[in-house]
């Protein structure tokens, strides 16, 4: 029998058809619930209309325009049974992009969201709609670009109101493989056109098998707060593992008030984030304490303290910290023991003053939040150790489907993205090509059936990346604990090379830096040159607060005169310096720009927040240009 994701979906429907698959709001109104029999009822209606009326057959391409919503999963799945190859991206990506996509993907067809980025692309190329076979808009359109068009334009509720073809689409989804290749993912282009990841049905399925129940317990009544990017593989592979394990769905928003509130209606027990999520939450609560009484800064001080020493002393009693040196054992059972018990009555009753109120917020039930797309800063890591709040952190990237390794959620081991699966493949390699021991800092390499079949129509891409024995290079810096645990140190492209030839990793410069109050985002810039400089976008509410506590400018003052004001910078340049005094003269920034404007998704941040660093240094480079002195 076939073992694909359209099947595995059929057997979860048929063993649980009342239980709930997806929780969703209707505008203001409460959460609605579809069963898996309700949802199974969609898909197979969209899946019959693709094919029937659509014309798509089994390894036809299909370009899906849309955000993380309970439809999306509909027109996914509904491929997934007839054998389409789904090709996603969100809706905010530059119209030029999604072109090239459809283009290039050699697409028969394109659903999509909204029907104003249907009508900028229409306008891009005007002989788009006629190109393609078909046209789904998910969203009703509001004009006549639906009836100019509709020989070939369908509408989403139309296509659900077509006769399942269920015998029909059974025996489809039985033919399927689990070698088929079930998507194709784009990755965000930076410096050149995006890549077309292909991915087959058993690297997803292989994660199911592997994440569930062991390493993360997803039981059939859990339920997950879905709120990232779906077309992203990250949170597409959650939803899988989610869907497919029995559990539900529920669909959020990153935004914090939005989260919390749908985290206390739905009661979820897992959400998926990624650290910007974990930093924004914890910036917020510590920009309210700073606010309050002396007596209360002391004691929230105090608890976080106490908190990351009595978990580190736990970890370390247990024999669960990260090993990327030799420990002794033994004398770390006998000190931190002592150490812990010793901090227990302390540890609780600041635990109950601070804590407890900040746990409230997620919910009776949460277990995890389960963080992706990019590492963990360790204070934040650290934060929330000490608030006992949990962070399943993992690793992997697009073309392995992606999760490589992450935390075990009853055996975690902090400052690390837990170890690679078994199953599969790994090795630490040097410039050389040598493999090398626990330790030492190298590129990670990987092989097994989740690494991607490689990229479409780019054989010189592939083979850069991918051995013909089928050994893929991550890129990624790492280094490796003597119990496997996996430490990621940041992309080999991003590595900085200063003139003297000393390397810097940029993450760690940045990680410690975005732990000011004052800082909100830095990017650090070095390459070739004698020594780092940053563009730093800082906390504006901080900083404003900074101003009139210390009567410098008045509240209404505007941003530009804020960032203009030369004690403001002076504080700034002081807390950089602070914190980079524990790093070598090399990884130490030299000079820096205010930035009046925040980085944006689609523009300077891709779609898991990470820093388009080639983007932001073409933009910002007179800037840069005037802080090197050149």
């Amino acid at each position: 029998m076939s073992d694909t994701i359209a099947q595995r979906f059929l057997n979860i429907v048929d063993a649980n058809p009342t239980a709930p698959a997806q929780l969703y709001r209707n505008k203001d109104d409460p959460f609605s619930t579809r069963t898996f029999a309700e949802l199974q009822n969609l898909v197979f209606s969209f899946s019959s209309f693709l094919q029937d009326v659509c014309t798509m057959k089994r390894g036809d391409h299909v370009t899906l325009i849309c955000d993380n919503r309970p439809e999306w999963l509909v027109c996914d799945l509904a491929m997934q049974c007839a054998g389409i190859i789904d090709v996603p991206r969100g809706s905010d990506t530059e119209i030029s992009e999604i072109l090239f996509i459809i283009e290039h993907s050699d697409a028969k067809g394109l659903i999509i969201e909204k029907e104003e980025i249907l009508a900028k692309l229409v306008k891009a190329k005007p002989n788009l709609i006629p190109s393609l076979s078909f046209v789904i808009l998910i969203d009703a359109p509001q004009n006549s670009l639906h009836e100019k068009h509709i020989k070939n334009t369908y509408t989403y509720s139309e296509a659900l109101t077509h006769a399942p073809q269920n015998d029909m689409l059974r025996a489809t989804i039985a033919q399927g493989r689990e070698d088929d290749i079930a998507t194709i993912i784009y990755t965000s282009g930076t410096t050149q056109n995006p890549k077309g990841v292909l991915l087959s049905n058993k690297g997803f399925i292989f994660q199911i098998d592997t994440i569930v129940p062991t390493i993360i317990p997803i039981e059939p009544t859990h339920t997950l707060l879905s709120m990232l990017p779906v077309w992203h593989v990250y949170e597409r592979a959650v939803q899988y593992i989610v869907l497919l394990s029995g559990a539900s769905l529920a669909y959020s928003k990153p935004i914090g008030k939005i989260l919390l509130k749908d985290l206390a209606d739905t009661q979820a027990e897992w959400m998926t984030s990624v650290p910007r999520i974990w930093e924004g939450v914890y910036k917020a609560v510590t920009a309210k304490v700073k606010q309050s009484s002396p007596i209360r800064r002391g004691i929230f001080t105090a608890a976080v303290n106490v908190g990351i020493a009595s978990e580190y002393s736990r970890y370390a009693m247990l024999g669960q910290l990260p090993a990327y040196k030799k420990r002794n054992r033994i004398c770390d059972t006998l000190v931190f023991s002592i150490a812990y018990v010793l901090m227990l009555p302390l540890r609780f009753l600041l635990d109950t003053l601070v804590f407890k109120k900040i746990r409230a917020l997620l919910g009776k039930g949460f277990k995890a939040g389960i963080s992706g797309g990019g590492a963990l800063p360790p204070h934040i890591d650290w934060f929330y150790q000490a608030a006992k709040i949990k962070i399943v952190e993992g690793y992997g990237l697009t073309e392995t489907s992606p999760v490589l390794s992450v935390r075990n959620y009853k055996y975690p081991v902090p400052n690390s993205v837990g170890t690679i699966f078994n199953g599969i493949e790994y090795k630490v390699i040097d410039d050389e090509n040598r493999t090398l021991p626990p330790g030492n800092k190298g590129v990670l390499v990987v092989r097994g059936v989740q690494v991607m079949k490689g990229y479409y129509k780019n054989e010189e891409g592939t083979n850069e990346v991918l051995s013909p024995d089928g050994w893929l290079n991550t890129g990624d810096k790492v280094v490796v604990g003597t119990k496997g645990e996996i430490k990621i140190l940041g992309r080999k492209k991003a590595t900085i090379v200063l003139l003297s030839g000393e390397n810097v990793e940029p993450e760690i410069v940045e990680s410690e830096l975005v732990a000011s109050d004052y800082i909100n985002a830095a990017v650090v810039f070095g390459q070739d040159k004698k020594f780092l400089v940053a563009l730093i976008y800082p906390d504006l509410d901080a900083v404003r607060q900074y101003c009139v506590s210390n009567s410098l400018l008045p509240e209404n003052t505007s941003t530009a005169d804020i960032l203009s004001e030369q004690k403001v910078r002076s504080r700034i340049k002081q807390d950089i310096h602070t914190r980079l005094l524990k790093f070598p003269v090399s990884h130490r920034v030299k000079d820096f720009s205010l930035l009046s404007d925040a980085f944006e998704v689609g523009k300077e941040l891709t779609q898991t927040l990470k820093y388009k660093r080639h983007y932001i240094e073409e933009k910002y480079k007179d800037m840069l240009t005037k802080l090197y002195g050149n």
